[in-house]
Parts: C-alpha cells; structure tokens; sequence
C-alpha cells in the first residue's frame, strides 16, 4: 500500500471517539492571527510564564515587536529563516513571533 492511498482511506478514524468530527476547520488561517486574536481579547492575560516571572500577552507582543523591527533594520524580511537557538525559555516565543510578523520562518 502507498502512502497516498494509506492517507485516502484514513484508518485512524476509526480510533476517534465516537462523536470526534473527522475533518476541522481551522479558526485562524495562520498562528500570528491566532496571537493577535488572543491579543485583542485580554492584554492583560498572561501569556508566558518563567520561573517567578510572567509576560502578558502585551508584553510579550512588545517584545516581540521590537526585536522584529531590530532584524527588519538589519535587512531579515519574509521568507528568510531565524534560527532560535535557546532554551526552553520566553526568548524562544519572543523570537518565533518576531519571524512571523515580519512573514518569516522561526527555525
């Protein structure tokens, strides 16, 4: 069996529950939509949460706004690939969402 017609036939639906809908369609057409949309509807609500600190949705849009306007200063624009290399900490969602707003990919 190939791919192609493995993917067809779709045998994992037969492992969804009973009413889980086959297909879904999605509510934001990318994730920066998904983020302003969170945005918008409580920047105040907290959005990242390290050690004893937190970001709000705010914050961390300002954040993110900003270090997307030094690499844009720097010629990085859509298309081109940010590589984040952190740790599993604020500066990684800072530096993902900077990529997208500038219509770039955060590696």
């Amino acid at each position: 069996m190939n791919a192609s017609s493995l993917y067809e036939q779709k045998p994992w639906l037969a492992l969804y529950p009973a009413k889980q809908p086959a297909e879904i369609t999605p509510q934001f057409s990318h994730m920066l939509a998904a983020f302003e949309a969170t945005l918008q509807r409580d920047p105040e609500a907290t959005a990242l949460l390290y050690f004893d600190g937190k970001l709000s949705q705010h914050d961390l849009d300002q954040a993110a706004q900003r270090l997307a306007t030094a690499l844009h200063r720097r010629g990085f624009g859509a298309g081109d690939r940010l590589g984040l290399y952190t740790q599993n900490n604020p500066a990684f969602v800072i530096g993902l969402l900077a990529a997208w707003k500038l219509g770039a990919i955060g590696v």
